[in-house]
């Protein structure tokens, strides 16, 4: 018998959670319905703060992200943290095991460069995943997780 890792076995646990959790769709962006309407079924976050907020307490099955997230407040000059540093803590807390892949990411920013640059973020975790053998996707974990407890009865 194999035995499993600190790292494995956290990721047990965070689906063993999530299975009594509410699992979202989060839509990050800081536009209002009308300048960019938000797709049905999923939950929408302004902010950096707000979309952490939602996925320390929810399980998030898809991540739709924009770029740019405007100023901190309307009378702010201080620019606001972007979608971008939002996938970087979200690509963080998968790495700790604390959080599952998404099923879905998709960037929707107008914001080109900035677009590209989360492509990348998203590119680089599906190669660690694959370099590291960890699935790619919440059905994935869930067997492979199911395959480490019986390999471990």
């Amino acid at each position: 018998m194999r035995k499993i890792s600190k790292w494995e076995k956290k990721v047990i646990d965070n689906l063993h959670k999530s299975a009594s959790n509410n699992s979202i769709k989060l839509w990050l962006d800081d536009d209002d319905e009308s300048k960019r309407p938000m797709p049905q079924g999923y939950t929408r976050a302004t902010s950096f703060n707000e979309a952490v907020a939602l996925c320390k307490s929810n399980v998030v099955t898809h991540l739709d992200l924009d770029h740019d997230l405007g100023t901190e407040s309307p009378d702010s000059q201080i620019i606001a943290k972007t979608g971008e540093d939002f996938l970087k803590w979200y690509i963080g807390e998968v790495k700790k095991g604390n959080f599952t892949v998404p099923e879905y990411i998709n960037i929707h920013s107008k914001n080109n460069a900035g677009k590209q640059n989360m492509l990348r973020l998203v590119d680089d975790m599906k190669n660690w995943i694959a370099q590291g053998s960890k699935p790619e996707t919440i059905t994935n974990w869930a067997e492979w997780a199911a395959s480490q407890e019986k390999e471990n009865e």
